[in-house]
């Protein structure tokens, strides 16, 4: 009888045993499964790296390119419209206007492109026309300063005193 039992005992052990054993083979293989699933999405992952993500990224690239081109194009207008406007009455907030954008941001965007801001930029071609049509021309000082965009002769003085040095009669006669 002890025999019996010890045999049934041996056998149930060696059952439990072998039915652990298989349980362990079956996960291990579920987790190689598992593994090699993650391998396979992990190189579809490198052929295309979160290709949404990447997609959204150059697309805001592009956006961001075109807006900054659009804003290069409009500064390139308001130059060339300085440029053949300086003689007139210029004012930050009707050159804003005229260009629709605020006038902070105009400066801000003028200054940042082209080094210096607008009405910086006018003045330093009224005083380059000035200085052409002193060496060039035999209109008066006043006739210069009034072609160059400056009705008061003594503001024009000053301002040429200023940037060139020296006022615009000493500096025509150099």
């Amino acid at each position: 009888m002890i025999n019996i039992a010890f045999s049934i005992f041996i056998t149930a052990l060696t059952i439990c045993f072998f039915w652990d054993l298989i349980r362990d083979i079956v996960k291990d293989q579920e987790r190689r499964e598992h593994r090699h699933q993650q391998y396979e999405q992990f190189l579809q992952g490198m052929q295309h790296p979160h290709k949404s993500e990447e997609c959204d990224l150059v697309d805001e690239q592009k956006e961001l390119k075109n807006r900054l081109l659009i804003i290069r194009a409009r500064l390139v207008e308001i130059r060339k419209y300085l440029g053949m406007n300086f003689h007139a009455s210029l004012f930050l907030e009707n050159l804003a206007e005229k260009f629709s954008i605020s006038a902070s941001y105009l400066s801000a965007q003028f200054s940042k492109y082209f080094g210096v801001s607008p009405i910086e930029y006018v003045i330093r071609l009224r005083m380059q026309q000035a200085v052409n049509l002193m060496h060039h021309h035999e209109m008066t000082i006043s006739q210069i300063g009034q072609k160059v965009g400056y009705s008061d002769l003594y503001y024009f003085s000053k301002v040429f005193k200023k940037r060139l040095g020296m006022c615009p009669r000493s500096y025509r006669k150099t």
